[in-house]
């Protein structure tokens, strides 16, 4: 995208974000809601204009988030919510979009919790017979690191570790009793 059409649409979506505060985002994650509250809708925008533009664009939207260390936060839970409304096989979208909004947070919030969003993610994907790891190659591709490391074990994390991490911060319905597990 030209550099001008950049510039108004990421203008626009910034005015848009107001104050990146939203209650769905605050304490437990509702798995009730996801995409329909603000910051879901705004993040999902964003992820369509990252998905346009050049890659030096896409570096100016990762910068804007530099170290605003709350809507960093909501990155990473971005990333988990989205993993549920993966239902079907025609749900990739969701898939990219987690991974995305993943690259834009770029590994600056705490490595357990982003790798906990990324395997929710994958899980999500596999669960209904998506092949995650091209998406993940892709994405890591045009990530910088240290994005692209978090991406790479988000991609390999072994399944007997990926198990205990859906139990613990996956929706609930998808939790299993450990015994079930092993």
């Amino acid at each position: 995208m030209n550099q001008g059409e950049f510039e108004t649409r990421f203008q626009t979506w910034q005015s848009s974000l107001g104050t990146g505060k939203d209650p769905a985002y605050s304490g437990e994650i509702d798995w009730k809601t996801i995409g329909h509250s603000a910051l879901d809708k705004r993040f999902t925008e964003l992820v369509e204009l990252f998905g346009a533009s050049t890659f030096e664009q896409q570096q100016r939207i990762r910068d804007y988030f530099g170290d605003q260390e709350d809507l960093l936060w909501n990155l990473v839970l971005y990333v988990r919510r989205v993993a549920k409304l993966i239902n079907t096989r025609e749900d990739i979208g969701w898939l990219w979009a987690g991974l995305v909004i993943a690259s834009v947070e770029n590994g600056r919030v705490d490595s357990r919790d982003t790798l906990a969003s990324l395997v929710i993610l994958r899980f999500a994907a596999k669960r209904v017979g998506i092949n995650p790891n091209p998406y993940f190659d892709e994405i890591i591709k045009i990530s910088p690191p240290p994005g692209r490391e978090r991406l790479i074990s988000g991609r390999d994390h072994p399944s007997w570790d990926a198990k205990g991490i859906i139990n613990y911060f996956g929706p609930e319905e998808w939790r299993k009793p450990w015994w079930k597990f092993w």
